[in-house]
C-alpha cells in the first residue's frame, strides 16, 4: 500500500498537478500602435505680384488768408488767395452760366453732350489744341457779339498737347487770352485745368499723356493765370482716385483720358460751387 501511494506521488510530481505548483504566467503580447497617417501637400510658391506706385498726389496747400478776389476796372480778378477759383459759399442754377461759352478740344464736346449745362456755348473742335484755335475754330460768337456780351470765358485745351513743349504751350494761351480779350474785354477768363488720366495710360511707354506732365502743364497753367489776371478751374483734383490717377469712377473706358457721363456730371456741379462773380471779393 505504501508503495502503491509513493507511486502515486511521483507520477503527480513528475506530471505538475501537485498542490502548489504554478503555471508559467503567458508573455504578454505587445501589438504596434498604428503609424500616424501623412499628408504631403504641394508646396505652391506664389507668383510674383506686379509692383505698382500710385502716382504722387501733391499735398494741399493750406488756406491762404487775405481777400479771394479784387476788383480791377470792373473786372474780378485774383487777390491773395491765388488764381484757382474757391469754393463758393453757395451753389448757383444752371442759369448762371447764361452769359457764359467755353471753348476747347473733346472735352468740350463731351461735356456739351453730358453735362446737362445746355444754356452755355459751347465752341470745340476733335484734336483742338491751344495754338491752332485761332485758326481751326469758329470763334465768331465771340468776335461777333458786342463787348461784355459773355461774363464768362472757359477754356480747356492740354489733352493734345501734352506732348508738346510746355512754353509753347503756354505761349499759346497768351495769344488766344489776348485775341478773346480784344472782343469781350469784360468776361472773366477762366482756364479749365488740364485733366488727368487713368494708371493704365499713364504706365504705357506708348502715351505721351502721363501724370508727371499733366502736372508740370497745370503748374504752368498757374502762373500763367497769376501773370494774366485769368482764373484757374481746378478739375484736375475733383477727378482723381485715392492713387493719384483718373478715378474709374469717371473714366471712359475706352481710353482712359475722356469720360463718362459720371465725370461730366461730376464737373458740371463743381463748377456751381467754384465760380466768380461780383460778391467774390466780400466774400471771407
Amino acid at each position: 500500500m505504501a508503495l502503491l501511494v509513493l507511486l502515486i506521488f511521483l507520477i503527480a510530481k513528475l506530471s505538475g498537478t501537485g498542490t502548489g505548483s504554478a503555471r508559467p504566467a503567458a508573455a504578454p503580447v505587445i501589438t504596434a500602435a498604428p503609424a500616424p497617417e501623412v499628408s504631403f501637400e504641394p508646396v505652391l510658391t506664389p507668383e510674383p505680384q506686379e509692383e505698382t506706385t500710385p502716382a504722387p498726389t501733391p499735398e494741399p496747400s493750406p488756406t491762404p488768408a487775405g481777400p479771394k478776389a479784387k476788383l480791377s476796372g470792373g473786372l474780378v480778378v485774383p487777390a491773395d488767395w491765388g488764381p484757382v477759383i474757391p469754393e463758393r459759399s453757395r451753389a448757383v442754377y444752371d442759369s448762371f452760366f447764361d452769359k457764359s461759352c467755353m471753348v476747347g478740344n473733346s472735352l468740350v464736346e463731351g461735356f456739351f453732350m453730358w453735362a446737362g449745362m445746355t444754356n452755355m456755348r459751347y465752341i470745340y473742335h476733335t484734336g483742338a489744341t491751344v495754338n491752332d484755335a485761332i485758326g481751326k475754330l469758329d470763334l465768331a460768337p465771340i468776335t461777333l457779339n458786342p463787348p461784355g456780351y459773355y461774363e464768362n470765358i472757359y477754356l480747356l485745351f492740354g489733352l493734345n498737347e501734352i506732348g508738346t513743349d510746355v512754353n509753347s504751350f503756354v505761349q499759346g494761351y497768351k495769344k488766344l487770352v489776348d485775341f478773346i480779350r480784344q472782343y469781350q474785354p469784360t468776361a472773366n477768363i477762366i482756364l479749365i485745368s488740364v485733366t488727368p488720366v487713368t494708371r493704365q495710360v499713364d504706365g504705357d511707354p506708348n502715351e505721351v499723356q502721363s501724370m508727371d506732365r499733366i502736372r508740370t502743364f497745370n503748374s504752368a497753367l498757374t502762373e500763367f493765370c497769376v501773370d494774366q489776371n485769368c482764373w484757374y478751374l481746378d478739375i484736375y483734383h475733383l477727378l482723381l482716385d485715392k492713387d493719384g490717377y483718373l478715378s474709374g469712377d469717371y473714366a471712359f473706358v475706352g481710353d482712359g483720358k475722356h469720360f463718362e457721363k459720371s465725370g461730366y456730371v461730376a464737373w458740371a456741379n463743381y463748377m456751381k460751387t467754384h465760380y466768380v462773380d461780383s460778391s467774390l471779393p466780400d466774400e471771407k
